[in-house]
């Protein structure tokens, strides 16, 4: 349902730039996808009795972590 890659640039990379001691990349997914033998719009994980509700929101993020 989630999923979280990141990379971290290394100090070799970085060697040359005075303004960043650390630099990471960071790319996030949430209910990025769900496993089901059930067809049509009905969504097994929602908590109505049908199962027919507002879908459940796909996130994804790009995190970037800076350290000066």
């Amino acid at each position: 349902k989630s999923l979280q890659v990141g990379y971290d640039f290394k100090k070799l990379l970085l060697k040359d730039n005075k303004l960043f001691s650390s630099l990471r990349l960071s790319v996030l997914g949430t209910n990025i996808f769900t496993i089901s033998d059930v067809k049509d719009f009905y969504d097994p994980e929602l908590n109505a009795n049908n199962g027919y509700a507002y879908p459940t929101q796909k996130t994804y993020s790009i995190v970037l972590n800076v350290g000066f």
